[in-house]
């Protein structure tokens, strides 16, 4: 579907999330960068994780979803920061 919405708004970059509110899309950008980590099919994996993590580790939801989700805004920090997100 990411490719499909990639051919379909002539940018590489668009994907299912709050990028596609950006209209002028500048890779250059980290304004318009950051919205495309917002990915919402890597937000519902995060969220299925959490739940297996807390099931496999007899923590609570809320906790595994904490570290996970620090993990992936860490991550997203890192590659937007310096320009590797593009």
């Amino acid at each position: 579907m990411a490719l499909l919405l990639a051919v379909v708004m002539g940018n590489m970059a668009m994907t299912p999330g709050p990028v596609l509110r950006v209209h002028e899309f500048d890779p250059a950008n980290k304004l318009h960068v950051f919205p495309g980590q917002l990915n919402v099919f890597m937000l519902w994996y995060i969220a299925l994780l959490s739940l297996g993590l807390a099931k496999l580790g007899r923590v609570a939801y809320g906790r595994a979803a904490f570290w996970l989700f620090g993990v992936w805004a860490v991550l997203a920090a890192a590659m937007v920061l310096p320009g590797w997100g593009r």
